[in-house]
């Protein structure tokens, strides 16, 4: 049969397929089929203007209905053609199921009709039946190689079945063959766009656009990729592009609310996506955007109401419930809902490292740091790059007091953005820590550069020009930093030491009230005034604050400091049972009872600080601490070989810590045990306690001393235990080593005669 037999049958046959489809056709918004080629007119009238021509095989989309007119828009397999819309008699029109029936009885009587087999292969496609779809689009090419439209059509095939580098090649040589048709490089620019392809995308819709600057939706897709790019203000004018040819877009609002909120213009955002949702009050991701615009401004109800709606419309977007967990927190504290969203979170999506990231945040808030630690870790595995997760792991480590790993996140932090003021300031305040005030000051100096308007920069700076007994540059520091943040508690209550520190006693105490209404964190607890007296000194004043706290609402921080303040006045059995209190409101804090056996050393309790520090460990393998004081406990009852393991284990988890170092060089100086003692390992050890101190811990200096005797350098020795013997009348005259060495003059003797100085055992 030739050719134009073919065509002619095929069209008599569309004729009696599109009058039987005429009752099918009534339904707005469903697809059909151009039967016979139909002419589109502006409106429903044989007389309208013409505007173009419905060839056989095109698929066009009911808008609406009047008379025997359809209003139609010309659309393919997941593309529509906003641009090309008008009126066309129903009798043109054929649902897809009769239309592929009768392609199917086409075929057979031309089975080498590439134009047949190309549109059945599209019908089949657009009705999700790929496998036969693709079989028809191959037979297509089979028959002609240059057939573009065949191409185009299996190329979306590919982009359906996520085959993004078949749909690219495809769609590349559908455009080898006609460089003019917009639709083939829109679909290669969705293509590039799942491959991360985004300049390369944005190309093709420029393209696209040139050749049909009139179809809304081209304007859509190269905004996402112009946003992705971080490209915000192009993405702007794309999305503008999009509302002005179709004002109805709820997406288009809601992309441009996107950008909005991303430039942190939160009120455009809040209302393009408040237009979003009267056009489609459907549209989720519009609740979520508004959601997350009123969240930044503090509107926590109206943003869990959106939040909340947008999970109701769409239960299974993870990062909603991520935004849902914080501000449920918000609202109510209520962190265990907030953990359950972010469980659900993870449960949908177990790659977001955001979800990580934000239930951390909850761990650290309930006091449980190792969870807090493991879940950020996890951010950081999943996202290597994000300079924010490795600084709030760093501030994890500051509360474990471990300031070696929370110097290495702020370092990694820094390798990943050198311009971090906020990880200048983390390593100040590690500086800060191990009074290398020189070294702080330059990593707040840099930070203020980065961002002058940094507070916790300037205080950093003020509490160093405290120490440093320069009160008037402290309290300018302090000043600013109020200034810039006027309701910062914190700044207040760093500027009421200092003004403690200079002997204005009213104004600390004015800055402590501002700072005890202003807290509302965890230092709301009644902590603060103390904790500022024991800084400064005042124990006893400290004493009776943490009482008047006590009194008022008792808590755990409140026992333990006032257990550390019975401790700088000598009063250990006092201390004890504080500790004691402390461990019976909050029984699974490990480091506590290492506080308690570190005063039941003191009492010569040895068996109860052994049980102590055992239970610790058993909650918490990696508290450094607990080895310590265990190998302080060894080394008094004489067991050696034990007190070594345990100090070296100390030294693994935390190897910067003066007083851990102090103590393992003195038993490695003092040991009678040939087989522990070491003085050269003593020396290593006590010169980094003495260098981490710069040679202001009398504990530092005696344990060099002792290392110098040790190894026979006997003048040293005498010349370091004099100075650790000036240093130590600068405290408080009760602090003892642990060790039951004997008093400082006996050792200052003992080098004097050239011996070095030997452990008794605790009897």
């Amino acid at each position: 049969m030739c050719r134009s037999t073919s065509i002619l049958r095929w069209l008599v046959c569309l004729v009696v397929v599109g009058h039987a489809s005429v009752a099918l056709a009534q339904g707005l918004g469903d697809f059909f089929v151009v039967t016979t080629a139909g002419k589109l007119r502006e409106q429903a009238d044989d007389e309208a203007k013409i505007v173009d021509t419905a060839k056989p095989g095109t698929f066009l989309k009911v808008l609406a209905k009047e008379g025997d007119y359809r209003q139609v828009v010309r659309t393919a397999p997941g593309w529509t053609d906003q641009s090309s819309r008008g009126w066309i008699r129903a009798q043109h029109l054929a649902s897809f199921d009769d239309a592929v029936a009768f392609f199917t009885r086409a075929i057979a009587d031309s089975p080498k009709d590439a134009e047949l087999l190309r549109v059945r292969g599209r019908l089949l496609l657009q009705q999700r039946k790929l496998d036969r779809s693709l079989a028809d689009l191959n037979a297509a090419l089979r028959l002609k190689p240059k057939f573009a439209e065949a191409y185009h059509d299996r190329g979306t095939l590919w982009l359906m079945q996520l085959e993004y580098d078949k749909a690219i090649a495809d769609q590349s040589q559908a455009i080898a063959l006609n460089p003019k048709e917009y639709r083939y490089y829109a679909v290669r620019g969705q293509c590039r766009m799942r491959t991360g392809q985004y300049d390369r995308a944005a190309a093709d819709l420029t393209v696209a656009i040139k050749n049909n600057p009139k179809d809304p939706r081209l304007y859509l897709i190269r905004g996402d990729a112009r946003f992705t790019l971080r490209k915000l203000d192009k993405a702007i004018e794309d999305f503008s592009a999009a509302i002005e040819r179709d004002p109805k877009s709820a997406v288009a609002y809601q992309r441009r609310g996107s950008v909005w909120l991303d430039k942190n213009a939160l009120d455009k955002c809040i209302s393009d996506n408040t237009k979003s949702i009267e056009l489609n009050p459907a549209m989720a991701s519009a609740y979520e955007g508004r959601g997350l615009a009123k969240k930044r401004k503090g509107r926590f109800q109206e943003a869990l109401a959106d939040l909340n709606r947008a999970i109701k419309l769409k239960p299974n977007v993870a990062r909603c419930y991520v935004n849902r967990g914080f501000v449920r927190i918000q609202v109510a504290g209520d962190l265990d809902a907030a953990i359950a969203d972010f469980d659900k979170a993870i449960a949908l999506q177990p790659t977001l490292a955001e979800a990580y990231f934000n239930r951390s945040g909850v761990w650290f808030t309930k006091r449980k740091l190792d969870r807090a630690i493991d879940d950020v870790t996890e951010a950081i595995r999943l996202a290597p790059n994000d300079e924010q997760f490795y600084q709030l792991r760093a501030k994890y480590w500051m509360a474990k007091n471990d300031y070696t790993k929370m110097l290495d996140d702020l370092n990694e932090a820094l390798r990943i953005n050198p311009k971090s003021a906020v990880a200048h300031v983390g390593r100040g305040s590690v500086w800060l820590h191990r009074k290398d005030l020189d070294k702080a000051m330059v990593e707040f100096n840099r930070a203020l550069e980065l961002d002058p308007r940094h507070k916790n920069a300037l205080m950093g700076r003020g509490k160093i020009w405290g120490i440093r007994g320069k009160y008037k540059k402290a309290i300018a520091e302090l000043n600013a930093a109020i200034k810039i943040a006027p309701r910062y508690a914190r700044a207040y209550r760093v500027r009421s030491t200092v003004w403690l520190q200079a002997g204005d006693d009213k104004k600390a105490a004015a800055d402590r009230e501002t700072a005890a209404r202003l807290d509302s964190g965890n230092r709301g607890d009644g902590r603060q005034p103390g904790l500022d007296l024991l800084m400064n000194g005042r124990v006893d004043d400290a004493i009776a604050a943490f009482t008047k706290s006590i009194n008022k609402k008792p808590n755990r921080p409140l026992y333990e400091l006032r257990a550390m303040s019975w401790s700088r006045k000598g009063e250990f059995a006092k201390a004890s049972d504080d500790f004691s209190r402390a461990i019976k409101l909050e029984p699974t804090r490990a480091v506590t009872y290492v506080h308690r056996a570190g005063v039941d050393l003191f009492l010569g309790k040895l068996d109860e600080a052994l049980s102590d520090v055992n239970k610790a460990l058993e909650m918490n393998p990696r508290e450094y601490r607990g080895y310590a004081t265990r190998g302080t406990v060894w080394f008094r009852m004489g067991k050696y070989e034990k007190s070594l393991a345990d100090f070296e284990q100390a030294i693994r988890l935390r190897p910067d810590d003066a007083t851990v170092l102090s103590n393992f060089s003195r038993l490695l100086a003092t040991c009678p045990n040939e087989k522990v003692r070491n003085g050269k390992q003593a020396i290593v050890h006590a010169t980094k306690a003495c260098k981490l101190t710069r040679s202001q811990a009398w504990q530092a200096v005696a344990a060099l001393a002792a290392g110098s005797a040790e190894i026979g350098d006997f003048a040293n020795a005498v010349t370091l235990q004099k100075k650790s013997i000036a240093l130590r009348k600068k405290t408080l005259p009760y602090v003892k080593a642990a060790l039951d060495a004997p008093d400082d003059q006996q050792i200052l003797k003992l080098y004097e005669a050239k011996k070095p100085l030997r452990h008794q055992r605790a009897k």
